[in-house]
């Protein structure tokens, strides 16, 4: 059981963290921010730690012959340590939770953002689009190339 504790209180140490991470990178794509960077880099290290922690979590069910952790609990006799198990499993199944909502809205502010970069880029490289859908791009600029197709 100890083992179990060890493995869900470094789980939801690292799921918290990077819940943090998260939010603080999604407040500096929304600030159009050079300092992105350097939030995924303290990130990146974050994620390797936890899938770090999901193999060992894995190498220890396979081991005890469950699928889950709330099946190994549920097996085991009711004591301080399987209630304070408990709680760390609710624990980190609410910030993964969490986690699982914000990179949905990061991802869907990195959308945004390439949207917003292909208008422009469009707009730079002078490409028109015609009234029918799929019909080729057409440029104005001199050099006759077109960067991407139109998203206008």
């Amino acid at each position: 059981m100890d083992e179990v504790i060890r493995l869900l209180r470094e789980q939801t140490v690292l799921c918290s963290r990077l819940t943090e991470l998260f939010a603080e990178l999604k407040e500096v794509i929304k600030k159009n921010s050079t300092e992105t960077g350097a939030v995924v880099q303290k990130i990146e290290p974050l994620l390797r730690d936890l899938v770090n922690n999901e193999k060992s979590s894995r190498e220890f069910l396979k081991g005890r012959k469950v699928e889950t952790f709330a099946a190994f609990i549920e097996s085991c006799e009711y004591n301080i340590q399987r209630e304070l198990s408990e709680r760390l499993l609710q624990k980190s199944f609410d910030l993964q939770k969490q986690l699982k909502q914000q990179t949905e809205e990061v991802g869907k502010l990195l959308k945004s953002g390439m949207a917003y970069v292909d208008f422009n880029l469009n707009i730079l490289s002078r490409t028109t689009t015609s009234n029918i859908y799929g019909a080729t791009s057409e440029t104005k600029s001199s050099g006759g190339r077109r960067i991407f197709d139109a998203n206008v």
